[in-house]
Protein backbone atom coordinates (compact mmCIF):
# COMPACT_ATOMS: atom_id res chain seq x y z
CA UNK A 1 0.00 0.00 0.00
CA UNK A 2 1.53 3.19 -0.88
CA UNK A 3 0.83 6.23 1.27
CA UNK A 4 0.82 9.68 -0.85
CA UNK A 5 1.63 12.88 1.44
CA UNK A 6 -1.04 15.75 1.40
CA UNK A 7 0.24 19.00 0.38
CA UNK A 8 -1.17 22.44 1.96
CA UNK A 9 -1.99 25.24 -0.68
CA UNK A 10 -0.83 28.82 0.03
CA UNK A 11 -3.87 29.29 1.75
CA UNK A 12 -2.91 26.30 4.65
CA UNK A 13 -5.47 23.91 3.31
CA UNK A 14 -4.76 20.55 2.54
CA UNK A 15 -4.46 20.05 -0.82
CA UNK A 16 -6.49 16.74 -2.62
CA UNK A 17 -3.68 13.76 -2.64
CA UNK A 18 -2.15 12.95 -5.76
CA UNK A 19 1.66 12.93 -7.00
CA UNK A 20 3.87 15.75 -6.82
CA UNK A 21 3.78 18.01 -9.76
CA UNK A 22 7.26 18.18 -9.83
CA UNK A 23 7.37 14.47 -11.20
CA UNK A 24 9.42 13.86 -8.12
CA UNK A 25 8.67 10.07 -6.50
CA UNK A 26 7.98 10.22 -3.14
CA UNK A 27 11.11 8.38 -1.78
CA UNK A 28 12.17 11.35 -3.60
CA UNK A 29 10.24 14.16 -0.88
CA UNK A 30 11.55 12.27 2.10
CA UNK A 31 14.65 14.00 3.85
CA UNK A 32 17.10 11.30 4.82
CA UNK A 33 16.80 9.33 1.18
CA UNK A 34 17.40 12.94 -0.08
CA UNK A 35 20.37 13.39 2.17
CA UNK A 36 22.05 9.99 1.47
CA UNK A 37 21.97 10.48 -2.22
CA UNK A 38 23.64 14.16 -1.76
CA UNK A 39 26.04 12.81 0.71
CA UNK A 40 26.96 9.78 -1.78
CA UNK A 41 27.29 12.18 -4.56
CA UNK A 42 29.82 14.50 -2.93
CA UNK A 43 31.72 11.58 -1.43
CA UNK A 44 32.02 10.50 -5.15
CA UNK A 45 33.66 13.47 -6.13
CA UNK A 46 35.91 13.50 -3.29
CA UNK A 47 37.34 10.41 -4.57
CA UNK A 48 37.52 11.83 -8.33
CA UNK A 49 39.42 14.39 -6.87
CA UNK A 50 42.01 11.95 -4.52
CA UNK A 51 42.45 10.70 -7.80
CA UNK A 52 43.00 13.49 -9.80
CA UNK A 53 45.44 14.60 -7.05
CA UNK A 54 47.10 11.23 -7.08
CA UNK A 55 47.75 11.17 -11.16
CA UNK A 56 48.70 15.17 -11.12
CA UNK A 57 51.59 14.48 -8.51
CA UNK A 58 53.18 11.06 -10.68
CA UNK A 59 53.36 13.64 -13.62
CA UNK A 60 55.65 16.04 -11.40
CA UNK A 61 58.12 13.59 -10.43
CA UNK A 62 61.75 13.67 -11.97
CA UNK A 63 61.12 9.31 -12.88
CA UNK A 64 59.69 8.29 -16.27
CA UNK A 65 56.36 6.00 -15.04
CA UNK A 66 57.71 3.14 -17.16
CA UNK A 67 60.79 2.56 -16.12
CA UNK A 68 60.14 3.24 -12.48
CA UNK A 69 57.48 0.10 -12.13
CA UNK A 70 59.75 -1.56 -14.49
CA UNK A 71 63.20 -1.38 -12.86
CA UNK A 72 66.15 -3.16 -14.20
CA UNK A 73 64.08 -4.69 -17.09
CA UNK A 74 63.41 -1.39 -18.81
CA UNK A 75 67.14 -1.37 -19.47
CA UNK A 76 67.43 -4.23 -21.03
CA UNK A 77 63.99 -5.03 -22.81
CA UNK A 78 62.65 -1.79 -24.79
CA UNK A 79 59.67 -3.84 -26.07
CA UNK A 80 58.39 -4.65 -22.43
CA UNK A 81 58.78 -0.98 -21.37
CA UNK A 82 56.33 -0.30 -24.94
CA UNK A 83 53.91 -3.25 -24.11
CA UNK A 84 53.63 -1.04 -20.34
CA UNK A 85 52.89 2.54 -21.88
CA UNK A 86 50.57 1.03 -24.33
CA UNK A 87 48.80 -0.48 -21.42
CA UNK A 88 48.48 2.20 -19.37
CA UNK A 89 48.15 4.65 -21.85
CA UNK A 90 51.16 6.62 -21.23
CA UNK A 91 51.74 7.12 -25.00
CA UNK A 92 48.57 8.97 -25.42
CA UNK A 93 47.60 13.12 -24.01
CA UNK A 94 47.76 13.60 -19.94
CA UNK A 95 44.08 13.94 -20.08
CA UNK A 96 43.55 10.23 -22.21
CA UNK A 97 46.16 9.36 -19.49
CA UNK A 98 44.01 10.39 -16.76
CA UNK A 99 40.74 8.56 -18.47
CA UNK A 100 43.08 5.55 -19.03
CA UNK A 101 43.96 5.62 -15.27
CA UNK A 102 40.57 5.81 -14.54
CA UNK A 103 39.64 3.22 -16.11
CA UNK A 104 42.06 1.04 -14.48
CA UNK A 105 40.81 1.35 -10.92
CA UNK A 106 37.61 0.77 -11.96
CA UNK A 107 38.72 -2.75 -12.85
CA UNK A 108 40.62 -2.84 -9.81
CA UNK A 109 44.01 -2.69 -11.52
CA UNK A 110 46.29 -0.41 -9.43
CA UNK A 111 49.53 -1.33 -11.29
CA UNK A 112 52.16 -3.69 -11.10
CA UNK A 113 54.54 -2.74 -7.88
CA UNK A 114 58.35 -2.74 -8.70
CA UNK A 115 59.15 -4.33 -5.07
CA UNK A 116 56.89 -7.42 -4.93
CA UNK A 117 56.65 -7.89 -9.37
CA UNK A 118 53.05 -8.46 -8.60
CA UNK A 119 50.02 -6.65 -9.15
CA UNK A 120 49.46 -3.87 -6.49
CA UNK A 121 45.65 -5.16 -5.33
CA UNK A 122 46.86 -8.36 -4.60
CA UNK A 123 49.88 -6.36 -2.17
CA UNK A 124 46.88 -4.67 -1.26
CA UNK A 125 44.85 -7.32 -0.21
CA UNK A 126 47.57 -9.26 1.39
CA UNK A 127 48.79 -6.21 3.67
CA UNK A 128 45.51 -4.86 4.60
CA UNK A 129 44.59 -7.77 7.06
CA UNK A 130 47.59 -6.43 9.41
CA UNK A 131 47.07 -3.19 9.35
CA UNK A 132 42.92 -3.33 10.09
CA UNK A 133 43.93 -5.78 13.09
CA UNK A 134 46.08 -2.38 14.85
CA UNK A 135 44.05 -0.08 14.23
CA UNK A 136 40.41 -1.55 14.91
CA UNK A 137 42.64 -2.69 18.25
CA UNK A 138 44.26 0.79 18.70
CA UNK A 139 40.16 2.24 18.05
CA UNK A 140 39.00 0.08 20.89
CA UNK A 141 41.56 0.97 23.25
CA UNK A 142 41.50 4.35 22.72
CA UNK A 143 37.64 4.88 23.06
CA UNK A 144 37.79 2.62 26.20
CA UNK A 145 40.14 4.97 27.73
CA UNK A 146 39.30 7.97 26.51
CA UNK A 147 35.27 7.48 27.42
CA UNK A 148 35.99 6.29 30.66
CA UNK A 149 38.68 8.96 31.99
CA UNK A 150 36.86 11.92 29.97
CA UNK A 151 33.38 11.04 31.82
CA UNK A 152 35.26 10.68 35.15
CA UNK A 153 37.02 14.24 34.55
CA UNK A 154 33.69 15.89 33.94
CA UNK A 155 32.51 14.13 36.61
CA UNK A 156 35.13 15.64 39.01
CA UNK A 157 35.58 19.10 37.22
CA UNK A 158 38.56 20.69 38.58
CA UNK A 159 39.73 18.39 40.66
CA UNK A 160 42.83 16.39 40.73
CA UNK A 161 41.82 13.91 38.54
CA UNK A 162 40.44 16.60 36.10
CA UNK A 163 43.91 18.55 35.95
CA UNK A 164 45.92 15.20 35.33
CA UNK A 165 43.54 14.10 32.67
CA UNK A 166 43.82 17.41 30.70
CA UNK A 167 47.76 17.48 30.99
CA UNK A 168 48.54 13.47 30.20
CA UNK A 169 45.89 14.39 27.01
CA UNK A 170 47.29 17.74 25.67
CA UNK A 171 50.81 15.45 26.55
CA UNK A 172 49.69 12.09 24.28
CA UNK A 173 48.12 14.93 21.63
CA UNK A 174 51.48 16.51 21.64
CA UNK A 175 54.14 13.91 20.91
CA UNK A 176 55.09 13.21 17.29
CA UNK A 177 53.88 9.15 16.96
CA UNK A 178 57.34 7.82 15.50
CA UNK A 179 59.11 8.91 19.65
CA UNK A 180 56.17 7.24 21.18
CA UNK A 181 56.89 4.10 18.92
CA UNK A 182 60.76 4.68 19.41
CA UNK A 183 60.73 5.19 23.46
CA UNK A 184 57.98 2.22 23.91
CA UNK A 185 60.04 -0.38 22.04
CA UNK A 186 63.32 0.81 24.15
CA UNK A 187 62.03 0.59 27.22
CA UNK A 188 58.97 -2.41 26.69
CA UNK A 189 61.23 -4.70 24.70
CA UNK A 190 65.28 -3.60 25.36
CA UNK A 191 64.76 -2.68 28.93
CA UNK A 192 62.33 -5.13 30.48
CA UNK A 193 61.93 -7.52 28.04
CA UNK A 194 57.98 -7.88 28.35
CA UNK A 195 57.01 -7.51 25.19
CA UNK A 196 57.94 -8.35 22.27
CA UNK A 197 59.33 -5.79 19.99
CA UNK A 198 58.92 -6.46 16.23
CA UNK A 199 56.90 -8.76 13.64
CA UNK A 200 53.09 -10.20 14.23
CA UNK A 201 53.58 -13.81 15.63
CA UNK A 202 56.48 -15.68 17.02
CA UNK A 203 59.42 -17.49 14.33
CA UNK A 204 59.21 -20.23 15.92
CA UNK A 205 55.57 -20.61 15.39
CA UNK A 206 53.54 -21.57 12.37
CA UNK A 207 50.95 -19.03 11.21
CA UNK A 208 47.41 -20.68 11.44
CA UNK A 209 45.27 -21.35 8.01
CA UNK A 210 44.45 -18.37 6.88
CA UNK A 211 40.78 -17.24 7.45
CA UNK A 212 40.22 -13.19 7.95
CA UNK A 213 43.54 -12.32 8.15
CA UNK A 214 43.83 -11.33 12.28
CA UNK A 215 46.35 -13.72 13.18
CA UNK A 216 44.32 -13.42 16.52
CA UNK A 217 40.87 -14.59 15.29
CA UNK A 218 42.43 -17.13 13.02
CA UNK A 219 44.58 -18.79 15.84
CA UNK A 220 41.17 -18.84 18.24
CA UNK A 221 39.46 -20.15 15.17
CA UNK A 222 42.24 -23.15 14.46
CA UNK A 223 42.20 -23.60 18.53
CA UNK A 224 46.00 -22.84 18.48
CA UNK A 225 46.31 -21.01 21.61
CA UNK A 226 50.42 -20.84 21.20
CA UNK A 227 49.17 -18.80 18.46
CA UNK A 228 46.82 -16.60 20.13
CA UNK A 229 48.86 -15.71 23.11
CA UNK A 230 52.19 -15.12 20.67
CA UNK A 231 49.90 -12.62 18.42
CA UNK A 232 48.10 -10.80 21.09
CA UNK A 233 51.45 -10.22 23.05
CA UNK A 234 53.20 -9.05 19.67
CA UNK A 235 49.90 -6.86 19.17
CA UNK A 236 49.67 -5.53 22.50
CA UNK A 237 52.93 -2.65 21.92
CA UNK A 238 51.75 -1.47 18.70
CA UNK A 239 48.13 -0.88 19.95
CA UNK A 240 49.09 1.22 22.55
CA UNK A 241 51.49 3.33 21.18
CA UNK A 242 49.02 4.19 18.09
CA UNK A 243 45.97 4.30 20.85
CA UNK A 244 47.99 6.96 22.83
CA UNK A 245 48.45 9.31 19.88
CA UNK A 246 44.76 9.60 20.11
CA UNK A 247 43.04 8.93 23.36
CA UNK A 248 43.89 12.71 24.29
CA UNK A 249 41.58 13.64 21.68
CA UNK A 250 38.77 11.64 22.77
CA UNK A 251 39.17 12.19 26.34
CA UNK A 252 38.78 15.82 25.53
CA UNK A 253 35.87 15.16 23.62
CA UNK A 254 34.37 13.25 25.81
CA UNK A 255 34.94 15.45 28.34
CA UNK A 256 33.68 18.31 26.93
CA UNK A 257 30.32 16.86 25.62
CA UNK A 258 29.32 15.47 29.03
CA UNK A 259 29.71 18.82 30.71
CA UNK A 260 27.87 20.61 28.36
CA UNK A 261 24.95 17.80 28.88
CA UNK A 262 25.42 17.86 32.60
CA UNK A 263 24.14 21.64 32.62
CA UNK A 264 21.36 21.15 30.01
CA UNK A 265 17.85 20.78 31.41
CA UNK A 266 16.86 17.87 30.91
CA UNK A 267 19.90 16.42 33.34
CA UNK A 268 18.73 19.30 35.90
CA UNK A 269 15.29 17.42 35.67
CA UNK A 270 16.34 14.22 36.02
CA UNK A 271 18.47 14.87 39.48
CA UNK A 272 15.33 16.22 40.57
CA UNK A 273 13.41 12.81 39.80
CA UNK A 274 15.91 11.56 42.07
CA UNK A 275 17.54 9.35 40.18
CA UNK A 276 21.47 8.21 41.19
CA UNK A 277 24.06 10.23 39.58
CA UNK A 278 25.36 6.85 38.32
CA UNK A 279 21.96 6.71 36.12
CA UNK A 280 21.87 10.49 35.21
CA UNK A 281 25.59 10.72 34.48
CA UNK A 282 25.57 7.05 31.42
CA UNK A 283 21.93 7.20 31.34
CA UNK A 284 21.65 10.31 29.99
CA UNK A 285 24.83 12.55 30.31
CA UNK A 286 26.78 10.11 27.71
CA UNK A 287 23.93 9.58 25.70
CA UNK A 288 23.90 13.26 25.17
CA UNK A 289 27.72 12.67 23.98
CA UNK A 290 27.00 10.66 21.29
CA UNK A 291 27.48 12.87 18.37
CA UNK A 292 30.53 14.35 19.48
CA UNK A 293 31.71 10.30 20.27
CA UNK A 294 31.27 9.99 17.03
CA UNK A 295 33.19 12.33 15.91
CA UNK A 296 35.82 11.52 17.89
CA UNK A 297 35.85 7.78 16.91
CA UNK A 298 35.64 8.73 13.14
CA UNK A 299 39.11 11.25 13.28
CA UNK A 300 40.81 8.70 15.66
CA UNK A 301 40.44 6.00 13.22
CA UNK A 302 41.69 8.11 10.27
CA UNK A 303 44.39 9.92 12.00
CA UNK A 304 45.46 6.15 13.07
CA UNK A 305 45.46 4.98 9.59
CA UNK A 306 47.62 7.35 9.10
CA UNK A 307 49.97 7.20 11.25
CA UNK A 308 50.35 3.31 10.65
CA UNK A 309 53.27 3.93 8.42
CA UNK A 310 55.75 5.08 11.61
CA UNK A 311 54.51 2.36 13.61
CA UNK A 312 54.22 -0.71 11.66
CA UNK A 313 58.15 0.39 10.12
CA UNK A 314 59.28 0.07 14.09
CA UNK A 315 57.66 -2.75 14.97
CA UNK A 316 58.16 -4.65 11.68
CA UNK A 317 54.38 -5.28 11.60
CA UNK A 318 53.79 -6.01 8.02
CA UNK A 319 50.89 -4.35 6.85
CA UNK A 320 49.87 -1.29 4.63
CA UNK A 321 51.87 1.06 6.45
CA UNK A 322 55.03 -0.58 5.71
CA UNK A 323 54.10 -1.26 2.21
CA UNK A 324 53.52 2.00 1.94
CA UNK A 325 56.93 3.25 3.68
CA UNK A 326 59.36 0.61 1.36
CA UNK A 327 57.48 2.05 -1.61
CA UNK A 328 58.08 5.37 -1.44
CA UNK A 329 61.65 5.05 -0.32
CA UNK A 330 61.95 3.21 -3.60
CA UNK A 331 60.11 5.30 -5.72
CA UNK A 332 57.18 2.86 -6.75
CA UNK A 333 54.25 5.03 -8.17
CA UNK A 334 52.13 2.68 -8.53
CA UNK A 335 52.10 1.36 -4.87
CA UNK A 336 52.36 4.95 -3.46
CA UNK A 337 49.34 5.95 -5.87
CA UNK A 338 47.52 2.57 -4.77
CA UNK A 339 47.81 2.72 -0.95
CA UNK A 340 46.96 6.47 -1.16
CA UNK A 341 44.01 6.00 -2.70
CA UNK A 342 42.57 3.19 -0.66
CA UNK A 343 43.49 5.28 2.56
CA UNK A 344 41.52 8.11 1.09
CA UNK A 345 38.72 5.53 0.23
CA UNK A 346 38.38 4.51 3.74
CA UNK A 347 38.31 8.11 5.06
CA UNK A 348 35.61 9.01 3.28
CA UNK A 349 33.40 5.90 3.75
CA UNK A 350 34.14 6.65 7.69
CA UNK A 351 33.39 9.89 7.24
CA UNK A 352 29.97 9.05 5.44
CA UNK A 353 28.90 6.57 8.01
CA UNK A 354 29.29 9.64 10.52
CA UNK A 355 27.22 12.08 8.91
CA UNK A 356 24.57 9.10 8.33
CA UNK A 357 24.47 8.47 12.22
CA UNK A 358 24.32 11.82 12.72
CA UNK A 359 21.30 12.02 10.78
CA UNK A 360 19.81 8.95 11.84
CA UNK A 361 20.24 9.57 15.79
CA UNK A 362 20.87 12.93 16.89
CA UNK A 363 17.31 14.75 16.42
CA UNK A 364 19.16 18.28 16.47
CA UNK A 365 20.13 17.79 12.68
CA UNK A 366 17.69 19.18 10.36
CA UNK A 367 17.87 16.95 7.00
CA UNK A 368 17.02 19.05 3.83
Amino acid sequence: MTVVERRKDPAGVLAPAGPDPTGRPAWWRRPFPRYVLRRLGSSALILLGVTLVAFLLTTVVPADPATANLGQRALSDPETVQRFREHYGLDRPLPLQYLTYLGNLLRGDFGQSQQTLRPVSQDLLQFAPATLELVLSATLVALLVGVLCGVAAARRRGGWFDRIARLSSLTGVSLPIFWIALVASVVFFRGLRLLPGSGRLDPALVKPPQVTGFLTVDSLLAGDWHAFGSAVSHLVLPSAVLAISVVGMVLRFTRTAVLEALGTDFVKAARAKGLRERDVLWGYAVRFAFGPLVTATTLSFGFMLAATVYVEQQFSWGGIGQYAYRSSTNLDLSAVMGVSIVIALVFVLINLAADLLYALFDPRIRLR
